[in-house]
Order: C-alpha cells, then structure tokens, then sequence
C-alpha cells in the first residue's frame, strides 16, 4: 500500500514537472497563440499585396520569415543594431530599397496596440502582435 502511495506520488510529481518544463519552454519561445494578422503592401500609394495571415508567431519579424519561408510573399532584410531592416518585398515581384531613386519600405499599423501607444511601430524584431493586427507596408520615394 505504502508503495503504491510513493509510486502515484511520484507519477502526480513528474506530471507537474513535465506541465512546468512545456510552460517554461513554451514562454521562452513566445507568444505562440493562433492569430490571424493582414499584411498590405503599397507601391508608391498602388496596393498591390493584401493576405490575412494565420500565425503562431509572436512577433512581426517571426510572421515575415514565416510568411516567406511559406512563398506567401517576398522578403529580404538585414540585421541591424535595432534589428530586422526590410530591403525588399514583394509578391510576384520583389521591391528593394533603391538609394538613388530614394525608395524606401516603411510600415504602420492603425490598430496594433503597440504602434498606437508608442505613435508608431517600433522595430519588427521587438514588435508584438495580436491577432487582427493589420500592418501596412509603404514603398515610397523620401527626398
């Protein structure tokens, strides 16, 4: 009897342990809920992209690596001292940044909470998102 008290004990235990273990590594992989977040590229104000993306990412950098390993759109980027820098997107197309046409990728969100507490988007390494965030990608000419 005394055994089997140790034996179920030690079962209730490693059952514990194991929950423990799978939320820790869960919580050092992310945010890992289903979303749903929509991605809009423009060309000088001419939508040309606009896809509803499920995801389990947990940031906007993760989603665009994501979304490209999956061919749902085109992507290039550098890693910078703040992180993931966009140089090209696209679609059918890919869209590079062009220093002597002074053609650059911005993006915006009007409903990530994040962008609307800060009054913009902060880098896509470090930007969170929820599901229905909706980013919008800007290819345009700066003088």
């Amino acid at each position: 009897m005394k055994k089997k008290l140790i034996l179920i004990c030690a079962a209730v235990l490693m059952v514990f342990a194991i929950l423990f273990g799978n939320h820790l590594y869960q919580k050092s992989i992310g945010n890992n809920d289903f979303k749903t977040v929509t991605i809009i590229m423009n060309k000088e104000g001419e939508e040309f992209f606009h896809k509803e993306i499920p995801t389990t990412s947990g940031t906007l950098e993760e989603l665009l690596i994501e979304a490209r390993d999956n061919k749902e759109l085109m992507l290039e980027y550098q890693d910078s001292e703040f992180g993931m820098y966009i140089t090209g997107l696209g679609n059918e197309e890919l869209y590079v940044n062009d220093d002597s046409e002074k053609l650059y990728w911005t993006y915006s969100s009007d409903n990530n909470k994040t962008c609307l507490k800060e009054s913009y988007c902060p880098g896509a390494s470090s930007l969170e998102i929820s599901d229905g965030d909706v980013f919008v990608f800007d290819y345009t000419k700066f003088e």
